[in-house]
């Protein structure tokens, strides 16, 4: 038994020596990919300075460069708030989903209580049928059904103001 401890230990050891040396290799690389970027924007910058500095002056040069970057600041910034909004978005997501199953059994014993008391046969075949769709499909049978309801709606509303 005590064997068994040490080499469930040193294969511990060997997984987290691994993980280090490739968070190692990682942050190197990530690193070198900075660097090269930095000389690479760098050189570019000079050889646009230099291809429109004689024909458009230095100032306006100047200016037309920090331009571009600043709308390269500006798409980066909105890309980077688009990524949080959806990671975050992802997150709620994947908690609401957690419960979702326990939500709709619950609210389908309860609708089938119900229908049990009023004996309605439609409702009976509505309970067996969503029983049997996943989350998607029933999320998909919603919007139809809205889409169906919103549609009939107006039609009264518009019969009902003519």
């Amino acid at each position: 038994m005590i064997g068994s401890g040490h080499e469930w230990s040193a294969g511990l050891v060997q997984r987290w020596k691994a993980s280090c040396r490739n968070i190692i290799l990682e942050a190197a690389a990530m690193i070198a990919t900075g660097v090269c970027g930095c000389a690479a924007v760098g050189f570019s910058t000079y050889a646009a300075f230099a291809y429109l500095q004689p024909v458009e002056g230095t100032v306006a040069t100047s200016l037309l460069i920090g331009a571009v970057y600043g709308l390269f600041a500006i798409g980066f910034s909105l890309i980077g708030g688009y990524h949080r909004r959806s990671t975050r978005a992802r997150l709620v997501t994947a908690k609401n989903t957690e419960n979702a199953g326990d939500t709709f059994e619950v609210l389908m014993k309860g609708l089938e209580t119900i229908s049990k008391q009023g004996d309605s046969p439609e409702l009976a075949i509505g309970f067996h049928l969503a029983a049997r769709l996943s989350p998607v499909e029933r999320i998909a049978v919603a919007l139809v059904g809205g889409f169906i309801a919103g549609r009939a709606n107006d039609g009264r509303r518009k019969h009902a103001s003519t």
